[in-house]
């Protein structure tokens, strides 16, 4: 190529592109991490031609969309978390508050059994705090994850079919829950079984516990608080 020869335009890569691979092959794939790689570079020589501040904080927010609209929620919520983090340093108070609705909003979807269990572990710490009976202590300190989980969740078997709270009200929650249980395929009939008869084999204990925490995690994502929506 000669001196006086157009340099070779760089291939623009779209969002389109990189949502597709990171659908299709995760995140973790090499390609989609080099495509990922190039649209931000991308991105933000764009957004240094504009002079970076807000174009930079734009940069972080598209690239929390591509994640989101790849589903990956958690990858989205770091880059939005991000994003904030940015609005703030530059002034940015609109996209400031923006952030703030993605992040609430993906904070809800993006609930998980790896939340459920943090809450609960947190819940238990708080409760170790206020106990002075020691024989309790002893207790509280014996529980395992699933232990912990079982003890946090509480009061919610009772918004679940043949439920005691059922005799009292049934409103959005329980609609929802219904509607969860036909959408996820969960058997209704044996939620009714142990509601009038627990489990006492550790096999139906465990699989009483995982209906429990698929609807929880379900009812979270709905928007339903811990307390006082779901375990009051």
């Amino acid at each position: 190529m000669s001196e006086g020869d157009p340099k070779p335009q760089k291939k623009v890569v779209t969002a389109e592109e990189v949502v597709e691979i990171l659908k299709t092959k995760g995140k973790d794939d090499p390609e989609a991490k080099e495509l990922l790689s190039r649209w931000i570079i991308q991105e933000e020589e764009l957004a240094a031609e504009a002079n970076g501040g807000r174009a930079n904080v734009v940069v972080s927010m598209s690239q929390a969309f591509l994640f989101s609209e790849a589903g990956l929620l958690k990858e989205a919520l770091d880059s939005y978390r991000d994003a904030l983090y940015q609005a703030r340093q530059e002034g940015e108070t609109d996209l400031e508050e923006m952030m703030r609705a993605e992040i609430e909003k993906l904070e809800r979807l993006a609930y998980d059994e790896g939340d459920l269990l943090h809450e609960a572990e947190d819940a238990s710490r708080d409760r170790l705090t206020h106990i002075s009976n020691e024989a309790d202590r002893i207790h509280e300190t014996s529980l395992d994850g699933e232990g912990l989980v079982k003890k946090f969740l509480n009061n919610f078997s009772g918004h679940l079919p043949e439920g005691y709270k059922r005799t009292l009200r049934v409103g959005k929650l329980e609609e929802d829950i219904d509607a969860a249980i036909e959408r996820l395929g969960i058997d209704r009939e044996k939620i009714k079984e142990y509601q009038s008869n627990p489990p006492a084999l550790q096999e139906e204990k465990d699989e009483w516990l995982g209906i429990l925490k698929i609807l929880y995690i379900e009812m979270r994502r709905l928007g339903h608080k811990h307390y006082p929506d779901l375990t009051s």
